[in-house]
């Protein structure tokens, strides 16, 4: 399990959707817990959403909601789908700032 993979997750419980692995270190056996954002088939037109589809490794249309986070146990994770190129992960990574209310590009660190 690795940043940037998506996943069929038995999440939220008693359902099954994808979801993109945020978590920079979601392959680690010692950690439980990992942090993805919903994938759907609802665009909402915001910019805290990513436009996914086959290109990526999707079976169809579809959008990370990186404004709908979740910590949820890796044990939920039942089944990879897909895993996003580095592309497509500048595009997750602008669209959490957006979720977060973050800079745009981020200034972390300057004066």
């Amino acid at each position: 399990m690795r940043r940037s993979e998506v996943w069929w997750a038995n999440y939220p419980p008693g359902q099954r959707h994808p979801v993109l692995l945020l978590s920079w270190d979601a392959h680690g056996d010692w950690r439980d817990q990992v942090t993805v954002a919903e994938v759907t088939r609802i665009r909402r037109g915001i910019d805290a959403e990513v436009g996914l589809g086959p290109a990526d490794g999707m079976p169809g249309p579809c959008f990370a909601n990186l404004d709908a986070l979740a910590t949820i146990n890796r044990s939920r994770l039942a089944s990879f789908i897909c895993q996003l190129g580095p592309d497509r992960m500048a595009e997750v990574e602008i669209a959490v700032h957006h979720a977060l209310g973050m800079d745009v590009p981020c200034c972390v660190g300057e004066v």
